[in-house]
Order: structure tokens, then C-alpha cells, then sequence
């Protein structure tokens, strides 16, 4: 399945996008493809809750993919080491 998610990433919107995510692991999303084509920045709330899904994805048998990334969001995914834990193209 592929999620888009829109805006910014960060303490603000963090915890909507975790509700968001967390409801498709409920009704059985396994395989999960987030589209951050239209992320222009992530903090690192948001970057805990990707991490946060792709570990219960993982438990599951699942996965977390991630596509779209602009060079900024791109650039803390690389400093984080989320592109060492998670296919991003």
C-alpha cells in the first residue's frame, strides 16, 4: 500500500501521521510504501514515528519502503541512518 503524506513532518503533525499509520497496521497493512514527495522538512518526531512503524512492520513480516524524498529530507534520512534500516528511493 502506499501512503502520501503532505507537509511538514514535526511536532505538530507527528502525531497525527502515528495515528494515521498506526490505523493501516490495525486493519492489516503489511507491505507499506510512504510517498514523501511532498515533505519538505522532517524532525525528528517524525522520524520516530517512521522508526516506531517500520519496527512493527518488521515484527509483523512486513515492510516500510520510502519514495519521493526531496535532498533536504533525503539528507537527514542519510545523517539519522534511516537509509541503512529502510529501502528509500
Amino acid at each position: 500500500m502506499i501512503e502520501t503524506i503532505i507537509g511538514n513532518v514535526d511536532t505538530k503533525t507527528a502525531k497525527d501521521l502515528e495515528t494515521r499509520l498506526d490505523r493501516l497496521v490495525t486493519e492489516g497493512v503489511r507491505d507499506l510504501t510512504l510517498d514523501f514527495a511532498g515533505v519538505p522538512f522532517i524532525a525528528s518526531s517524525g522520524l520516530r514515528v517512521i522508526l516506531k512503524v517500520g519496527k512493527t512492520l518488521k515484527g509483523l513480516g512486513g515492510s516500510l519502503k520510502i519514495v519521493g524524498p526531496n535532498s533536504t529530507v533525503r539528507e537527514v534520512f542519510r545523517i539519522s541512518g534511516f537509509d541503512m534500516l529502510f529501502h528509500i528511493e
